[in-house]
């Protein structure tokens, strides 16, 4: 930790000097204790876990700031100031020196989206509500079709720095074409943040649905009809994202890739496996434009004895954010009432050149592709789907504002 280099130089002659260097790495040090200030002491024990650091472990200015941004990450504290402080002979304290923040936030919000009309959002929280850094979060989202109603509570650093549970209790309802249902869910999931752009967040979930199907379509299972009782699932989930920009990147990557698990065995009115990946990347050509491109596999199927998949865990596809040429969920298997039916294997691609026009506009060209289809075992990338078209996009302080006009190439 504190290596000392002794230069000395020689004159030889007129023209000619030797240089000699003498280093001394010094001896090996060590971490002492994680000395917590400015906050009142029910910080102290989860800014200890999350520091991760541990008397007697070796010295590395790596361990420093990964524990530095770990702190800050527990978003408890609006200011975190490090010093090393020599204690004894090879031994640094780790002292902290924080300034509590505000706790609480509000956020309201409305939107209009052609897909699903108006939006609202709402959401309450206290980042340290049962004290020590543990949190309370509520947060509600309502349109013409989903009523979403939510509340979650954290426990930062619950075993080491990069890990917290979350313990949620959730209401949802949603009438669309083809079905409607009420969803009662109760889950607890722990999320590893594995460095500072990857996730893995896993864990248990309770539901007590029930489902209505609103069809008569006899190629459909009469099973996926009328469901009311409780699911029992396993979920895991991989997030990251190496993009430059949350809102407007113009350059990097982000992956998700998640799973759901009704095994048999467990308490469950339907047994079924999904799966779903996705990918979009961003390259900036220009100063300001842009080429980026997505594509993403969602299936799933029943598992034991279960003869269908549910219809509200079936795959669905259409509208501004899947594919620009048909409207919301309009893309691939319908009823004989003309309803979707959503399928067990959706495939989904695009790419969009984005370019600026004048001072906050900017236009697109996009050309979207993909296909729904209501058995897995039925896939063919011939019956792929395809549209073309213009956008325009305005930047705004919360985020771009978009008109997209899909055309068809290959209309059914």
């Amino acid at each position: 930790a504190k290596a000392e280099v002794n230069l000395e130089v020689v004159v030889l002659d007129s023209t000619h000097v030797a240089v000699r260097f003498e280093g001394d790495p010094g001896g090996l040090w060590e971490f002492g204790d994680v000395v917590v200030k400015g906050v009142p002491e029910s910080f102290h024990d989860v800014v200890n876990r999350a520091a991760n650091i541990r008397n007697g472990d070796p010295f590395h200015p790596r361990t420093v700031r990964d524990a530095t941004d770990d702190i800050r990450a527990l978003r408890l504290f609006r200011r975190v100031k490090v010093d090393l402080v020599p204690d004894d002979d090879h031994t640094l304290d780790f002292v902290c020196d924080l300034s509590e923040r505000d706790h609480r936030s509000v956020e309201f919000g409305i939107g209009y989206m052609t897909d699903d009309g108006l939006l609202g959002t709402a959401m309450w929280e206290h980042r340290n509500l049962f004290k020590a850094g543990r949190g309370f979060r509520i947060f509600g989202t309502a349109t013409q079709y989903r009523q979403l109603l939510e509340s979650s509570v954290t426990f930062p650093a619950l075993f080491r720095s990069p890990t917290t549970g979350i313990g949620s209790v959730g209401y949802e309802r949603r009438v669309e074409p083809a079905y409607e249902s009420t969803d009662i869910r109760t889950s607890y999931f722990l999320s590893w943040r594995y460095n500072r752009r990857g996730t893995i967040t896993g864990g248990p979930q309770l539901q007590i649905i029930d489902l209505i199907e609103k069809g008569d379509d006899p190629d459909i299972p009469q099973e996926i009809f009328e469901i009311d009782g409780p699911i029992t699932s396993l979920i895991l989930e991989w997030q990251y994202d190496n993009s430059n920009d949350p809102i407007f990147p113009t350059r990097g990557y982000r992956v998700n890739w998640d799973h759901q698990l009704a095994p048999p065995g467990l308490k469950s009115v339907s047994t079924f496996y999904r799966m779903g990946v996705g990918i979009s990347g961003y390259h900036r050509v220009r100063r300001r434009t842009v080429l980026a491109g997505r594509a993403s596999v969602g299936v799933g199927w029943p598992v034991a004895d279960s003869e269908a998949l549910l219809i509200n865990y079936r795959y669905f596809a259409g509208g501004s954010n899947t594919h620009r040429g048909y409207k919301r969920e309009r893309l691939g298997p319908k009823d004989s009432e003309d309803n979707p039916q959503g399928g067990e294997l959706a495939v989904l691609t695009g790419a969009e050149i984005r370019f600026p026009l004048w001072k906050v506009f900017e236009g697109s060209l996009f050309l979207d592709g993909g296909q729904v289809w209501l058995n897995r075992s039925n896939a063919s990338f011939g019956a792929f789907s395809w549209a073309v078209g213009p956008g325009l996009s305005i930047r705004s302080p919360v985020g771009p504002i978009r008109f997209d006009y899909g055309i068809r190439i290959n209309p059914p």
